[in-house]
């Protein structure tokens, strides 16, 4: 028997009622859990590229449901299983758990909801569970408040009345039996009766359903007025701290549950309206734990402590509904500066009419005021037991728990992600974090923390995203420094992909590439065949990032693409049918034609500008869709065009915007001659076979080149550029030039070629060199020339030199041509495209992005950005 509740999935404040991707993996790992078997194959991996819309995106996330679905059935294939979806929220959601249309053996599903099911599943039975009866009703009190069969008629009579103020709702009867027990243990003297006077007691207001009202009642018990207030309060500052993406129910130890009532007796909170505070407050933690767990509110059991020798005790609130009336409670009051505040119309502290209970704006607000409370008692315990005020994250202390687990993310919620950052990236913590929660649980932490620093201020996203890149480098670190077991490597290997997945949140696919290149060197490391899981699943993540582009190429080249539905297309194209239609391959089954970058690049100039992006090789699910009509290839308004308009092998395919012309009053001939040009350059047949190609030139067809890109890479990149002679690159710009050809050919003659220059080969990527993928192409302007380059054979390299402006210059067959971003932009970034060109934009300082740095390490970093080097999207030490 597998049991899930699906209620406690969904996130607090959130308006969802049926899974997500993460929240359906969760669930996975927890029947995993309840069958005892590897969840390793159920984690948040989703294959993302960098052109993904959202309907790809939603494609997407149904096929990894679909898959892991499948997956979890072959796993409990064989078995008699019946699954228990507790709490459905979402009838859509129960198709996700059938596993039975996979199984060969007996399979069946039990549901509990509280929403009517309009379309219920074919051979499905409903059991309408109705409000109990009187006896039922009398038997289940009975039962939870621990009362005798015997019972005099006074008893019963009262029994009676509770029963009814519930309005025989189950749940509302137990708890009312639950509310009797306890309070019999906190006062033993108290008779039935009077127990019944209190619960029966509230209001009748009908928008208070019975189980808030009998929960109400629940605090009645503690007979002080002010005791009572103040458990109130302290329970929904529990409820309100302790709040994670996952679930709003966490153990919590007893030492973070000590700090926050140490927090909240010596704040000013009820200043206002009890100076002396109240009695309860002076009692110590574990009589207040106590307390609150004889009344129902707490759950508590005894766990191994990860950060101390023994077991420590923990808590969590007893169930859902508890934690939903906790918000109820803090959305009926005001914090503000650490106080209470009492209602300007009644001066009461809590008041359901002036704050309404419904009110997630003010719940939000108070537990902004709950975080800043514990946050500061922590950092003021921290002063104290710190002799050398060394700081947080160098301390051991009694809240060390708190420190790891809800410190940062706290500081997050307060908007002080600076301060959670040094947290965060702090050796001595993460350290302490690894040997507290282990690799997976402490890469998790990590991802929460970034997700909801961006989440609440888009501006964090550069802060947090070097906390992933610290992650990584740590780990990466600590794998070099001793030898670790096979089952440490692998959960490094995972926790590589998890990071790197965050990382692509944020556009970071180029860096998001470097952790799963690493990822798969642990996975070869272990000694994981090609057919591994991790293996597939790393090479996949890396095939989602390294785009090639698409080119022309002749349409004899083994290189050249060819679509999966050609044949549909022309058939609906003859009796011209528009259709649309995913630009899925057969000649690389598996992939497409997609979008290599997420944003489109303007291109301002000669009162003309337009939008485009390159295409690539992407993964299939990444596609295209696409309309065929008179030989235009359109995805929404944008067309297939090759780049400069210019018809040759080589030229890469983008998909272009139509064209803005702000002098629309003029067309000279020139502009005439554009306008043609751009149409030959935008004309593409498809044949029967699926190729594409260039209707004014059908020998050349679309491809992909052989060679990956020429790029800006991360300085500490695996797939950085290393060269292997640039001292004589950087020595050549201090010589004349007559000179330096004379005196260099003599000691190193294989370095140049029949001009002047350095053959650009690498010892990073053996035997390779940078190449051009094409002749060199004439713009659309005169004179304008430009080339891609890339990483190919050495014996194909081209040669270079360094002039004194740091400016790099090829030569030889590209002589004049300069090293330069494919877009010049006022900021460079990792990912942007290098060509050779020699066109320069005056609008910006494009000549300080023509500089150069030649490291001493053999790597090229832009002056404008020496963080960065060149670099492609293959690691080194590979060959092609």
């Amino acid at each position: 028997i597998l049991w899930l509740n699906l209620g406690n999935s969904f996130r607090n404040g959130s308006d969802r009622n049926n899974l997500n991707y993460e929240m359906y993996v969760s669930c996975l790992r927890k029947l995993c859990q309840q069958l005892d078997v590897p969840a390793d194959n159920f984690r948040c991996e989703l294959i993302l590229q960098p052109g993904d819309r959202a309907l790809q995106v939603a494609s997407k996330t149904i096929r990894a449901i679909e898959k892991l679905k499948y997956e979890m059935s072959q796993i409990i294939d064989g078995l008699e299983i019946l699954v228990v979806l507790d709490d459905v929220w979402n009838h859509e959601d129960v198709e996700l758990f059938n596993f039975g249309e996979h199984m060969t053996s007996f399979f069946c599903m039990l549901l509990t909801t509280r929403t009517l099911d309009q379309e219920p599943s074919v051979g499905s039975q409903s059991i309408n569970v109705d409000l109990l009866n009187i006896q039922e009703a009398i038997y289940l009190f009975s039962v939870e408040a621990g009362l005798s069969q015997s019972m005099d008629a006074q008893d019963i009579e009262a029994v009676d009345e509770i029963i009814q103020k519930c309005g025989y709702v189950p749940l509302a009867v137990r708890m009312a039996g639950r509310i009797m027990k306890s309070s019999q243990a906190i006062q033993a003297d108290i008779s039935l009766i009077e127990i019944a006077e209190i619960i029966t007691s509230s209001s009748n207001s009908s928008k208070m359903v019975p189980v808030f009202a009998i929960l109400d009642r629940s605090f009645e018990f503690v007979r002080n007025a002010s005791e009572a207030f103040t458990l109130r309060l302290f329970f929904s500052a529990f409820a309100a701290v302790f709040c994670t993406d996952n679930t709003h129910r966490p153990w919590i130890s007893s030492d973070v549950f000590e700090l926050l009532w140490k927090a909240f007796v010596n704040s000013k909170i009820l200043s206002n309206f009890y100076p002396n505070g109240s009695d309860l407050m002076r009692q110590k933690c574990a009589r207040v734990s106590n307390l609150m767990c004889i009344m129902g509110l707490f759950d508590e059991k005894c766990m191994e402590d990860p950060m101390k020798a023994g077991v420590q005790k923990y808590f969590r609130i007893h169930h859902d509904l508890m934690w939903e009336y906790a918000k109820r409670i803090s959305s009926t009051f005001r914090l503000c500066d650490g106080k209470l505040v009492g209602c300007i119309k009644h001066g009461v502290g809590a008041c359901t009419i002036c704050y309404p209970a419904e009110g997630d704006r003010q719940f939000c607000s108070n537990t902004l005021e709950w975080i800043k409370m514990i946050t500061e008692e922590f950092m003021h315990d921290l002063r104290l037991s710190s002799s050398d005020n060394s700081g947080v994250v160098n301390s051991i202390h009694n809240y060390e728990g708190y420190m790891l687990e809800w410190y940062p993310i706290h500081m997050i919620k307060r908007s002080e992600a600076k301060a959670a950052l040094v947290v965060l990236k702090n050796e001595f913590f993460f350290v302490k974090q690894l040997q507290c929660f282990g690799i997976m649980k402490s890469v998790y932490l990590i991802v929460s923390c970034v997700h909801n620093a961006t989440s609440i201020d888009a501006s964090n996203t550069l802060l947090m995203v070097d906390v992933l890149l610290f992650a990584r480098d740590f780990l990466d670190k600590f794998s070099k420094t001793i030898e670790l077991e096979d089952r440490t490597l692998k959960e490094i290997g995972y926790s590589l992909i998890i990071l790197g997945g965050a990382l692509q949140k944020y556009s970071k696919w180029i860096e998001s590439l470097d952790f799963f290149i690493m990822s798969l060197d642990f996975f070869n490391s272990i000694g994981y065949g090609s057919d591994h899981s991790a293996i597939i699943r790393a090479e996949r993540c890396i095939d989602a990032c390294a785009l090639r582009p698409i080119l022309l190429v002749p349409t004899d080249s083994p290189n050249k693409l060819r679509l999966k539905h050609a044949k549909t297309v022309l058939m609906k194209h003859k009796v011209k049918s528009s259709t649309q239609f995913p630009l899925e391959l057969i000649s690389h089954p598996g992939y497409s034609i997609a979008r290599m970058q997420e944003n489109y690049i303007r291109v301002n100039g000669n009162n003309l500008s337009w939008d485009y992006v390159f295409l690539a090789l992407g993964l299939e699910s990444s596609a295209l869709v696409v309309n065929y009509d008179e030989g235009l290839i359109k995805h929404e308004n944008f067309v297939f065009t090759l780049a400069l308009n210019a018809i040759q092998e080589g030229v890469p395919v983008i998909l272009r915007s139509p064209t803005k012309n702000e002098d629309v009053q003029t067309e000279d001939e020139q502009m005439i001659r554009y306008n043609q040009s751009l149409k030959s350059a935008q004309s593409f047949s498809i044949a029967p076979d699926g190729i594409i190609y260039s209707t004014v030139v059908p020998h050349l067809c679309l491809g992909i080149s052989p060679y990956p890109l020429l790029i800006l890479v991360s300085i500490n990149s695996p797939c950085k550029a290393i060269f292997q002679n640039l001292s004589e690159l950087r020595s050549s710009q201090h010589m004349p030039t007559e000179k330096t050809h004379e005196i260099e050919k003599g000691q190193a003659k294989h370095l140049y070629d029949t001009d002047e220059g350095i053959v650009l080969e690498l010892s990073s990527h053996p035997g390779m060199g940078i190449v051009t993928l094409h002749k060199k192409i004439e713009g659309p302007q005169t004179g304008n020339f430009r080339a891609g380059l890339g990483l190919g054979p050495f014996k194909n390299a081209i040669t270079a030199k360094m002039n004194k402006k740091k400016e790099i210059i090829f030569t030889g067959e590209f002589e004049g041509l300069m090293l330069r971003p494919s877009a010049f932009k006022k900021k460079l970034a990792i990912g942007d495209v290098f060509m050779s060109s020699n066109i320069i934009d005056d609008t910006i300082d494009s000549r300080n992005i023509l500089k150069y740095i030649v490291n001493n390490n053999g790597t090229i970093s832009p002056m404008m950005f020496p963080k960065t080097v060149l670099g492609f999207q293959v690691p080194g030490e590979k060959k092609l």
